[in-house]
């Protein structure tokens, strides 16, 4: 009987050597954890073999916790866009498994330019975006760039469509407003306007161009079935996220907006809750659009929370925005919608919950420096209770005719006095100009279902006005969340009418689109169903109608 076994085992040892595959060419070295990585798995290759499509050299490979490989020595020549890696050359890798950094182990050229593999202040050589777009480089020779002479003694940074970042300059240059001499670093904005480099502004623009290193497949498809109005199932696929992927700022993004979509929908989530999640973006405190998404859900939360008078926190909150939005225009200056909400806070608020005139006046001066269209939005919110806004605009748009943000104003000052012939006339015109401002036609229906409840002999009227807007809008074909909102007023005025059964069947569409759809009398804010990696750029006052 011992002899059977013999065969029975021997069977059983080819079998876990054949499973096994890898295994028996790569020693499992140690797991630990990376500041920027996350967990990483180090393993030592016995052998030179090709992993995941890329020739790796014997020794220490490192991987993701996804098990794409982050880190290698090449045996051969690897491809890269428009250019090579030579071999002998370390790779660090994204987790969706394209080339980041690289440590050349001699010259080469890629995407048109010749990159030295000699050490200075940083061991690698080049990195690139997640798209395999060149990002930073060090150039063998000084060179030319948009015109700005680029020195080849520092890296050279370009934006993902490569044009010119940052660099230091080879010789000195007369820009707009600063005189730059020769060795001093440079940034360029999106205008190709040089200015003096500046850290915190350019880690704003960094963690912006790096937004989509962070979009994992499963906050895809939380946005996207949020989106399609399954906000429960989108619940379920950030949640656990929040221990596993801490690091990443976009979970907690998400998770915020998660929140606060339920919250505006009838859920039974807090809004403290809301601001935890908001406040845990600060994991990577650099990334302005989670900068201002935090500013912005504080003041969300003053206007939601009725026990914040009572428990004093109202002034706590008004503070914390202030200083939230000042860091948002540190990371980004030309920032205009967070300015805007400094001037709306700075303006309205007495002295003792943060208001303060003159710094109000300062930032709408600030704002001239860069649009001469939001600095008049700014200058409008200084006007005392909306007196002169129609003439305001009216001569305001004789410096910028045709302009869709001038016309929308004047269209909802139209609106506050009354005159919705003249506010139609400004909306269509900047409508025809500017495709997003479809949004307008909500205005116009929420103007006729407030006048609804004050004028009962129009009702009828009104009814049919607002119908007609809400259902106009849903034609241009918004998000979901957005559609569930206008059926659901499409229902209330249905109800208002007595036809409590086609209100019922509305009402069933909203759900339709969106389970948690809003409850509140002014449509969602596209802040909550923007892409993750989308700059969020329009201002809504929180204390103007």
């Amino acid at each position: 009987m011992r002899h059977a076994k013999i065969p029975v085992i021997l069977f059983l040892i080819l079998l876990i050597s054949c499973k096994g595959g890898d295994k028996g060419r790569m020693m499992h070295l140690g797991t630990w954890d990376h500041e920027k990585y996350g967990t990483l798995h180090v393993k030592f290759l016995k052998k030179s073999k090709t992993l995941q499509n890329y020739p790796c050299k014997r020794g220490k490979v490192r991987f993701h916790n996804n098990g794409q490989i982050l880190s290698f020595k090449t045996t051969d020549q690897v491809s890269l866009d428009q250019g090579m890696v030579p071999s002998g050359s370390r790779i660090y890798m994204y987790p969706g498994g394209t080339p980041e950094n690289v440590f050349l182990s001699a010259d080469t050229e890629v995407q048109g330019y010749q990159i030295s593999s000699r050490n200075r202040m940083l061991p690698w050589q080049l990195s690139l975006y997640c798209g395999g777009e060149l990002r930073n480089f060090r150039s063998a020779i000084d060179l030319e760039i948009d015109g700005i002479p680029c020195s080849h003694r520092q890296d050279i940074e370009l934006y993902p469509d490569g044009r010119l970042l940052s660099c230091h300059l080879s010789r000195g240059i007369q820009g707009k407003d600063n005189n730059f001499p020769a060795g001093s670093r440079i940034m360029m904005d999106r205008h190709g306007v040089p200015h003096p480099y500046s850290f915190p502004e350019h880690q704003a623009v960094s963690r912006l161009l790096n937004i989509e290193e962070h979009l994992s497949d499963p906050l895809v498809r939380a946005y996207e079935a949020r989106l399609n109005g399954k906000l429960d199932s989108a619940r379920k696929i950030v949640h656990p996220l929040q221990d596993k992927d801490y690091r990443n700022p976009l979970v907690h993004y998400e998770l915020a907006r998660i929140k606060r979509h339920r919250f505006i929908g009838g859920g039974k989530g807090t809004l403290e809750s809301i601001l935890y999640s908001s406040r845990h973006t600060w994991v990577d405190p650099y990334n302005v659009i989670l900068a201002f998404f935090h500013a912005e859900s504080l003041l969300f939360a003053v206007r939601n929370n009725i026990k914040a008078a009572e428990e004093d926190r109202v002034a706590d909150y008004y503070y914390r925005a202030i200083e939230r939005f000042e860091w948002v225009l540190e990371l980004k200056p030309d920032y205009h919608a967070a300015r805007m909400h400094l001037v709306d806070i700075y303006s309205h608020l007495p002295d003792n919950l943060g208001g303060d005139r003159e710094k109000a006046e300062a930032h709408a001066k600030e704002l001239l420096k860069y649009d001469p269209v939001w600095a008049a939005r700014a200058e409008a919110i200084l006007l005392p209770e909306n007196a002169g806004l129609v003439d305001f605009w009216l001569r305001a748009g004789e410096n910028f005719r045709d302009d869709p943000m001038a016309l929308q104003e004047l269209g909802r000052a139209y609106l506050y006095q009354g005159d919705v012939r003249n506010a139609k006339i400004c909306f269509r015109k900047a409508m025809e100009l500017e495709e997003g401002k479809c949004t307008l036609l909500l205005d116009l229906g929420r103007y006729h279902m407030k006048q609804l409840r004050k004028d009962k002999i129009m009702a009828g009227e009104h009814s049919s006005r607002a119908e007609a807007y809400l259902l106009e809008y849903i034609d241009t074909g918004p998000v979901n969340p957005h559609q569930a909102w206008c059926y659901a007023k499409l229902a209330w005025l249905k109800d208002l009418g007595g036809e409590e059964n086609e209100g019922a069947r509305l009402r069933e569409e909203a759900k339709r689109l969106d389970m948690r759809f809003s409850r509140e009398e002014a449509p969602p804010s596209l802040l909550l169903f923007i892409s993750p990696g989308e700059l969020f750029n329009e201002f809504e006052s929180y204390f103007r109608p």
